[in-house]
């Protein structure tokens, strides 16, 4: 019986990409046969071409679940009922672009072992660059999981407001505990969906609010610098018109998630929100253009909690 359930959740993936995050499961030092993967697929022809054309023979124990092409959360939604209703009882995300440490899988089980008041735990994104970054983009790297750990990061008891200890999905660590009210929050307000978005229009905070359940049932979240991942990353995602669509992704859910969860301001009226776009004409060149694109983003925010009002 498999320890752990690893999902890969993958849609249109680069194949130099998805090769590498395969190679690099292959390589895990935990046996085979204490894990089992999950390939997560939104059911196009490019990604099932990916997939079945994929070296998976390294592990005997090999599900392929097709979910429609509705966003990252409700892929991994279908993920974690799969999981809930399965016997393993830890389950670890990974995306199509990481690349784990060999010991990643042994690591994160032992991890879980001796800390089982961890509810989700994550480690440290060191960038496998596929062009030299851009001096301008330093400030910028977490914002593209790019996140070296020096130490361990905690979240006890409550959100303080800074993100750094809550573990992105790129290889999270979850209990069986937190998929399953994770999936009973999404059941009963199921405006959370929103978060993640779509491929089209991506919507940050999805991992948050996962993460942050466990202040809702009693547990912690952690992140651990000896849990290594290689984040690949393509030159496009180096560029400022890609930094624009980021910001604005990630301030729109940011503000969905505090309207959600209660921990943060809603957007700006839209009075307030011209006044800064105003300001920001006088900001240098790039500048301009990321404040503008985090306004968006507000703008965005604004549109979609609009949509979960009830209707006279």
């Amino acid at each position: 019986m498999p320890q752990l359930t690893v999902v890969l959740c993958t849609y249109r993936p680069r194949r130099e990409h998805l090769d590498a995050t395969l190679a690099g499961l292959a390589a895990q030092s935990l046996p085979a046969d204490d894990w089992e993967l999950w390939v997560v697929g939104t059911g196009d022809e490019p990604t099932r071409a990916a997939i079945a054309t994929a070296d998976l023979s390294f592990q005997p124990r090999v599900r392929l679940i097709d979910v429609p092409h509705l966003g990252i959360a409700r892929a991994r939604q279908a993920a974690m009922g799969a999981f809930t209703a399965g016997t393993s009882d830890v389950m670890v995300f990974i995306d199509d672009d990481n690349v784990l440490a060999p010991d990643y899988l042994a690591r994160g089980l032992a991890i879980g072992a001796r800390e089982p008041r961890l509810g989700c735990w994550g480690g440290q994104l060191t960038g496998r660059f596929a062009a030299p970054p851009p001096d301008w983009i330093e400030p910028f790297l977490k914002y593209i999981a790019v996140f070296p750990l020096q130490r361990e990061l905690r979240l006890r008891d409550r959100f303080t407001g800074t993100h750094d200890p809550i573990p992105p999905t790129a290889g999270m660590f979850l209990r069986r505990a937190l998929a399953e009210h994770h999936l009973h929050m999404l059941a009963t307000k199921p405006e959370r969906l929103a978060l993640g978005g779509t491929r089209e229009a991506p919507l940050a905070c999805e991992d948050m609010d996962l993460a942050l359940g466990v202040l809702d049932i009693g547990y912690e979240a952690a992140r651990f610098p000896e849990l290594k991942i290689d984040h690949l990353i393509p030159a496009d995602r180096l560029t400022e018109p890609y930094m624009e669509r980021l910001l604005q992704s990630i301030r729109a859910g940011t503000l969905v998630l505090g309207v959600l969860r209660g921990i943060g301001a809603p957007p700006r009226s839209p009075w307030a929100l011209w006044v800064q776009h105003l300001r920001s004409l006088r900001l240098p060149s790039r500048h301009r253009r990321f404040m503008q694109a985090e306004l968006r983003g507000e703008w965005q925010a604004r549109r979609i909690l609009a949509q979960f009002q009830p209707r006279a």
